[in-house]
């Protein structure tokens, strides 16, 4: 039977893939693992999501704990990443909950890789290759394990599907053009809600799928009609599901604490940030010395360039030129737009002074070594329009350099998986295992979830302290604390009024972060500009001799909430249609084949 030799290689094929994207994820065992402060923070944003969606129906707007209340992270920074990963940790370990995201959004970046390789006719054990090439990369599981910025390792992975799906669309008969449309829309909408500042940087990388596309269809003006005619619905979707926190944005971008425009990126030119260190073919931190770990605030902070598949593309490029000056030619321009790119975020990794040549909004990047991921980006760029081109060439190029790049690409496979041995032992350094290895959590464990972090990030970096009078300097200390509870179980997450006396008239200091939608509460009456100021980030309140009760809400412009919804539904709908789709195509293909 034709149909069964098909469905083996297709269940060996599955096999390899998901031993492929479990090698470098292996230290994610065992379950009770965690990499690093912002490992816990990453969970505790997750576990308190899920454990407000399973009471309340929803996820929160603003984050309340104990210690600092009114936070508003959700409004600004994984919008669409937490109530996904509170679908989970409504009913998992946050820890199991992260893991499990990981490894999907790692999974999928392989399968679109393969399948985008394919379309420009890559032979499948090739697009497998450079597939491993590019989720064994360094730099991301750096992120991963070391940094634990888990936003950014999501928002690169889904970053590189958006890249690789451009190439599938361009690819595509014209039937298949409008849900890969849909696909490279989705994609592109979930990376910016995962990590708006991975997206945004992104731009001139995915401004030159425009000559990817050039280089592949040329003037074919029936094509780019088309093309643009699927991309139309798309786009408005994606502005759609975006709209609350371009909302948001637009309106408190000025005031907010993190937008701090006038400092440059973090850069260390001694040591990660130096050029022998980015270029390093290995992983390698050279402020690891005799000192202990405990003595660096992120150990084994690998930002190395993927050499690999660096080495790759300028070893196939070498293979072409040789044929023919032709070759030479055409190889040279496949390759240039992305080295350029290439190029150009590897300057911004390596100095500090191109930011004063570039806009105010270039410093958004915060940290100089994040340019890596565009510069591997530049890089996979170059590799599929390289070949693309190779796909266009004369049968005999493509054959007298087949063996050659066999083994070029069998070398920088090696090279990669040394790399990925090499952050194994980095992040079984810094691995902590805490408690128990479990699939679910108790209600004491979700009760617990109103307490933050000890070291969580980004208390301040979303307030408004700038939109509030200062406390006067001859009042400045305060002279009582009334921190405001948060309730837990039914309550959940939510305020709570304090009881307190005030023996003379005099300024409370909350636990409420500064903030226009937080309106704290005296008696049950919101209190007046005149009786409100801030205190550093949080705001404090003047109250009259007597007893009172503090308490506080948060109200959301009725605009941003409606968007919010809007969001959250087309975001659901969008991707069950576009999952059913792709079902039912396949469903469509297979029988396809079956029939004589």
């Amino acid at each position: 039977m034709p149909g069964t030799g098909t469905a083996r290689l297709r269940s060996w094929g599955w096999v390899i893939s998901v031993v492929a994207v479990a090698f470098p994820l292996l230290r994610l065992w065992p379950l009770n693992g965690h990499f690093g402060t912002d490992w816990y923070n990453h969970e505790w944003l997750a576990a308190y999501s899920g454990e407000y969606l399973r009471q309340h129906g929803t996820v929160p707007v603003v984050i309340n704990s104990t210690q600092q209340a009114g936070m508003a992270v959700p409004v600004f920074y994984g919008t669409l990443l937490y109530p996904v990963l509170a679908l989970l940790t409504s009913w998992l370990d946050p820890g199991v909950a992260v893991r499990l995201m990981v490894f999907g959004v790692t999974l999928l970046q392989f399968h679109v890789l393969i399948r985008a390789l394919e379309a420009v006719e890559t032979k499948l054990w090739m697009a497998r290759g450079i597939a491993c090439l590019v989720i064994w990369a360094v730099y991301p599981l750096t992120n991963l394990y070391n940094r634990s910025a888990i936003t950014e390792y999501i928002a690169t992975a889904l970053l590189t599907c958006v890249l690789s799906s451009w190439f599938l669309l361009i690819c595509a008969k014209p039937e298949e053009r409008t849900r890969l449309a849909f696909g490279f829309g989705l994609l592109l909408a979930m990376t910016a809600g995962v990590h708006p500042i991975t997206a945004l940087y992104s731009l001139p990388v995915l401004g030159l799928l425009v000559v990817a596309a050039h280089e592949e269809r040329g003037r074919d003006w029936q094509f780019w009609v088309s093309l643009m005619r699927s991309l139309l619905a798309p786009a408005a979707l994606t502005i759609t599901i975006l709209a609350p926190w371009i909302y948001a944005l637009r309106s408190l971008k000025q005031y907010l604490h993190i937008n701090d425009s006038g400092t440059l990126p973090w850069f260390y030119p001694a040591s990660i940030d130096h050029w022998s260190v980015r270029f390093c073919p290995v992983p390698y931190d050279n402020r690891i010395g005799d000192a202990p770990l405990a003595d660096l605030s992120t150990p084994y902070l690998d930002a190395q360039l993927n050499i690999p598949l660096l080495s790759l593309v300028l070893g196939w490029f070498l293979v072409v030129a040789l044929q023919n000056r032709t070759s030479r030619r055409g190889g040279l321009r496949a390759i240039s737009f992305g080295m350029l790119a290439f190029a150009f975020f590897t300057w911004l990794s390596l100095s500090r002074s191109s930011y004063n040549l570039l806009p105010n909004a270039a410093r958004l990047i915060q940290i100089a070594y994040r340019a890596v991921t565009y510069s591997n980006l530049g890089l996979l760029l170059a590799a599929f329009m390289l070949l693309g081109f190779l796909k266009k060439s004369s049968s005999n190029v493509r054959a007298s350099g087949h063996r050659s790049n066999a083994v070029i690409l069998i070398g920088c496979i090696t090279l990669s998986g040394v790399g990925v041995l090499i952050k194994w032992s980095h992040a079984s350094q810094t691995m902590q295992v805490d408690g128990p290895t479990k699939l679910r959590t108790t209600r004491m464990e979700r009760r617990g979830w109103i307490e933050l972090p000890k070291q969580f990030y980004g208390v301040a970096d979303y307030t408004t302290p700038s939109l509030y009078r200062s406390i006067p300097v001859n009042e400045s200390v305060l002279v009582q604390e009334e921190t405001i509870p948060i309730g837990t179980g039914e309550e959940f997450g939510l305020p709570q009024p304090r009881h307190f006396t005030a023996l003379q008239d005099t300024w409370i200091g909350t636990n409420v972060q500064a903030f226009p939608w937080n309106d704290v509460e005296i008696d049950g009456v919101s209190v007046s500009d005149d009786q409100v100021r801030v205190d550093k980030t949080r705001l404090v309140v003047h109250v009259t001799t007597g007893e009172h009760s503090v308490s506080f809400k948060t109200s959301p412009p009725p605009v941003w909430t409606a968007l919010r919804t809007l969001s959250f539904v087309v975001l659901a709908l969008w991707a069950s249609a576009f999952f059913y789709l792709t079902a039912m195509g396949r469903q469509r293909r297979a029988i396809t084949a079956r029939s004589p």
